[in-house]
């Protein structure tokens, strides 16, 4: 999935280790090991694709660290704009 919106939307993605193994993804995969909001801003994220199943209750979870607002929502998918 990563690959494809990179490609689909010409924006960088976090996600993927890419030949250098899964020590650059520690922080973040395969468990979160960083406040939301840390990520953000550590690496500049600009909007969250999120697959809903994993975080049923995003939007109450991240209220308390990130202003989002949500974009488009599609079947198991839903885009934020962080704010």
């Amino acid at each position: 999935m990563p690959d494809i919106v990179a490609y689909k939307t010409g924006k960088k993605v976090l996600w993927g280790g890419h030949s250098y193994g899964f020590k650059m993804l520690e922080p973040i995969f395969p468990v979160l090991k960083m406040r939301l909001g840390e990520v953000v801003k550590k690496y500049g994220i600009n909007y969250i694709l999120l697959f809903k199943e994993y975080l049923p209750d995003f939007e109450n979870f991240s209220e308390k660290e990130l202003s989002i607002r949500k974009l488009e929502e599609d079947g198991e998918y839903v885009l934020y704009e962080v704010n």
